[in-house]
């Protein structure tokens, strides 16, 4: 069967079994990349991206660090949280500003200094010497190649490099040093009484009676004393006299003549009634009791009787 397989193969028949395998894996290949897509980038410093993946080797690095620094002492809880990775961003994005500041004024690293930097560190020692496989070892535990490395550390050297040129050429006035020496022996007389504590501890608590009754006799001693907050504006009298100018009665009418609506009330009045009524079926007899009780009632309004 495979040797049929085989002398048929060949000619147009091999090409279309060719193209027919191709077509997964170049379309297993077009979706990888699509689905990959770029990098998450975290910072960006004067153009340039300070990705995830940098920023995760710096955080792993550093906590490395930590730990071969203080050892048993070290505390995962202490450094993992936000705080670190906080710190951890803001050293790369100072150390980039520093890179491109190192970089546009031509300065540079020899690899002797990247040589001694990396002899030098910690983490690539045992018992005390640097170790090849401890280096490639602990590299790959951060999942970065010497050559990365390198790249990165030369880098850091870099940006420090600026930073100890700017340290390195301060100075100090002799005035300042001699006021920071007068402050570092300065000495001061102090008195103080020590009190033992235990010469003020009672020997037996007091009771729940004994509180009460000795709340009931100092009442005074846990009241806070009743307090007023007040706000007021104090108006003087001489003072607003002297701040408006005089004012001429002549003046006085003409505000008043243009302002006369402001100062007229219109006219109000109220009316009181009482109301008599004649029976529409009422005869005269009826009808004149009615006018004889409003008469009444005139006369008694007419002489200022309340009703």
């Amino acid at each position: 069967m495979l040797q049929e397989i085989r002398d048929r193969a060949k000619g147009w028949v091999a090409w279309a079994i060719v193209i027919l395998i191709s077509i997964p894996f170049a379309l297993w290949g077009i979706q990888s990349y699509l689905g990959t897509g770029g990098e998450t980038v975290v910072a960006k410093v004067n153009g340039t991206e300070i990705t995830e993946r940098q920023f995760d080797q710096n955080v792993q690095r550093t906590r490395m660090q930590l730990r071969n620094r203080l050892g048993s002492s070290y505390d995962p809880n202490l450094f993992g949280g936000e705080r670190l990775r906080e710190q951890v961003l803001d050293s790369m994005i100072r150390d980039t500003v520093l890179l491109d500041a190192s970089v546009s004024m031509g300065m540079r690293v020899s690899d002797q200094a990247v040589r001694a930097a990396i002899l030098s560190e910690r983490a690539f020692q045992q018992d005390g010497a640097f170790d090849n496989e401890t280096y490639k070892r602990v590299l790959r535990l951060q999942g970065l190649t010497p050559a990365a490395y390198e790249a990165q550390l030369r880098e850091r050297l870099l940006s420090s490099q600026l930073a100890r040129a700017v340290t390195g050429t301060e100075f100090v006035t002799p005035s300042v040093v001699e006021e920071s020496i007068r402050l570092l022996r300065q000495k001061r007389e102090l008195t103080y009484l020590s009190l033992p504590y235990a010469d003020f501890t009672p020997d037996e608590l007091p009771s729940e009676d004994e509180i009460q009754t000795y709340y009931n006799e100092h009442q005074d001693l846990f009241q806070t004393p009743e307090q007023v907050r007040v706000a007021y504006l104090l108006l003087d009298a001489e003072q607003l006299a002297s701040s408006v100018a005089d004012v001429s009665n002549e003046e006085l009418q003409n505000s008043y003549n243009e302002r006369i609506d402001e100062f007229v009330e219109p006219e109000q009045r109220r009316i009181r009634h009482i109301l008599l009524t004649v029976p529409a079926d009422a005869d005269d007899v009826g009808a004149d009791a009615v006018k004889q009780r409003a008469n009444e009632l005139r006369e008694r309004i007419l002489a200022g009787e309340d009703f």
